[in-house]
């Protein structure tokens, strides 16, 4: 009788191996971008009464990002403090709140992150349903990471089906 063995712990560790790789490179880059597509696709294709500045397409980054033997998490955020308040005077300023009677403003970059997402309502001058740029970024990567993590494994000779 012919007896066979093979060790798996080889193939174990160059696959984990690939999928950190894998997570590295190509699925945080495609996450960060599907935020700024969605964001492209909604706050910036709309016929705007404001000058756009598209700071908030430079904002979006990768944070939080850890990887283990067991699990990789990272968060795609929008960072407020990369966006530059501009004040224009005698019209909308950039990132800045109205003024208020003494004509001073105060710093809205925190705040006009949700705004833009989930809308506002109650405001006697602005009220606006939000567009929802997370959630439409949050289906993108639904779709796509998994199928970004499959061409990476592939590129690096693993036979990957998706069912």
């Amino acid at each position: 009788m012919a007896e066979n063995s093979m060790s798996l712990e080889n193939y174990a560790n160059t696959l984990v191996s690939d999928i950190k790789m894998a997570v590295a490179l190509d699925i945080k880059q495609t996450a960060k971008m599907a935020l700024i597509r969605a964001i492209n696709e909604t706050v910036y294709i709309q016929k705007k009464k404001y000058v756009p500045t598209y700071d908030f397409l430079n904002a979006v980054e990768i944070s939080d990002f850890k990887i283990g033997n067991n699990r990789a998490t990272f968060s795609v955020v929008i960072n407020a403090s990369k966006m530059q308040i501009q004040i224009r005077e005698g019209q909308l300023s950039a990132h800045a709140s109205i003024p208020d009677k003494q004509g001073e403003r105060e710093d809205f970059r925190e705040l006009l992150i949700p705004t833009l997402n989930d809308g506002s309502s109650g405001s006697p001058i602005y009220n606006f349903k939000g567009y929802h740029f997370f959630e439409k970024a949050e289906d993108d990567m639904d779709r796509n990471l998994i199928l970004v993590m499959a061409k990476a494994l592939r590129a690096k000779g693993w036979k990957v089906s998706i069912y």
